[in-house]
């Protein structure tokens, strides 16, 4: 906690009550979990970057998905792939599960920042569906190269409103 690591940690804090069985906080997920090791340790880098929490709703009426999405943080002085520092990443937030990623492409031109990275935090736009969720829709992100992307989340399975 603190300064950027190459590590993600998910904590639910929902239940702060000292009264509370279960402890104040419980540890979700982590980036080392066995399960979730193979996709994070060669797609992190220094993660500066506060990830978007929101909603996807699969339908109308039903239980929402939460989600993160993220940048991939800076990458190692030695990337350990061809896509550290470059990945935007959406993951189920309750289990760290990758729900889908794109590369960033390498800037044709050199960049203001010499170490190129997805480390912005990213802006999530959404549309509400009910009145109680705002579904995702689409990410905004800058990166160091002063380049604007705009990623369609889950465009297949987004609401026809």
């Amino acid at each position: 906690m603190g300064e950027g690591g190459k590590h993600l940690i998910a904590m639910d804090v929902s239940h702060m009550s000292p009264a509370s069985s279960d402890g104040p906080v419980e540890v979700l997920w982590t980036s080392d979990d066995a399960g979730l090791k193979s996709f994070y340790e060669p797609t992190l880098g220094e993660t500066w970057a506060r990830p978007a929490l929101t909603y996807h709703i699969e339908d109308l009426g039903g239980r929402p998905d939460s989600w993160l999405v993220f940048g991939s943080g800076y990458p190692d002085a030695a990337p350990t792939s061809s896509w550290q520092g470059r990945r935007l990443v959406v993951a189920d937030a309750l289990t760290g599960e990758p729900e889908e990623y794109a590369d960033l492409p390498i800037p044709s031109q050199p960049a203001y920042e010499s170490m190129f990275a997805a480390v912005v935090d990213p802006a999530v736009g959404t549309h509400c569906v009910s009145r109680f969720w705002g579904e995702a829709q689409e990410t905004y992100i800058a990166d160091p190269a002063g380049r604007l992307f705009r990623w369609d989340l889950k465009e297949g399975l987004a609401h026809e409103a």
